[in-house]
């Protein structure tokens, strides 16, 4: 399979979920968690509003007692409006929206080879534990006995997941057809996925057969 026969794939796999232009990030992380604790996932970290006790980490971070922890980081659809600056409440041109579905699409998979670097530099004590990898271990850690090291936390951690979590919206599939960001992705071993306000989600993660762009 070619990079142009899986994006017309997943043009038709993604047909049964619902558009939305103004879905947002904050929307789509609060839609994500609802979906990861009704799949048995426990959210153990999550970053909101730019918070100082959650600024500088990943979106969401969610373990499953079977040892898979997802490292998440979350894109809304960009509003046709502006939200800020003087010329809030005004339309944006189609060509600045566009810019935008690229712009995120591509800030998503920077944010993710990111996250990666930290938590694995974290973990090995190669560089400066980053906050949030100390909090992910101490909350995985609950329920050990007092005085027990987080490396107990780790050694729980069997299966480590980077996906990145997208609003759904042509807008991103356009992108996908014109950029190979989903093929890169998959050589780094990180996952895309697309969800609408209910809930649904398409995996647009190349299947391991894709040929080069």
């Amino acid at each position: 399979m070619t990079y142009m026969d899986f994006v017309k794939y997943l043009y038709g796999l993604c047909q049964n979920l619902s558009q939305s232009d103004d879905f947002s990030e904050e929307e789509v992380t609060q839609t994500l968690e609802r979906v990861l604790e009704n799949q048995g996932f426990r959210v153990v970290r999550r970053s909101r509003n730019g918070k100082p006790e959650t600024r500088g980490g990943p979106d969401v971070v969610a373990y499953k007692d079977d040892g898979t922890l997802l490292i998440i980081e979350v894109k809304g659809v960009p509003s046709k409006v502006r939200v800020r600056g003087p010329r809030k409440g005004t339309l944006k041109r189609g060509s600045v929206r566009r810019s935008q579905f690229r712009k995120w699409l591509c800030e998503l998979f920077m944010q993710l080879v990111r996250r990666e670097f930290e938590w694995v530099s974290g973990v090995r004590g190669e560089i400066t534990k980053p906050p949030w990898v100390g909090q992910v271990l101490r909350r995985l850690a609950m329920g050990q006995e007092v005085g027990q090291p987080l490396g107990g936390a780790l050694r729980r951690v069997r299966h480590i997941r980077f996906v990145g979590v997208l609003g759904y919206h042509e807008g991103y599939e356009r992108v996908l057809a014109r950029i190979p960001v989903t093929y890169v992705m998959k050589k780094l071993g990180y996952e895309l996925w697309f969800m609408d306000r209910d809930g649904k989600l398409c995996t647009a993660t190349p299947p391991s057969d894709i040929t080069a762009f």
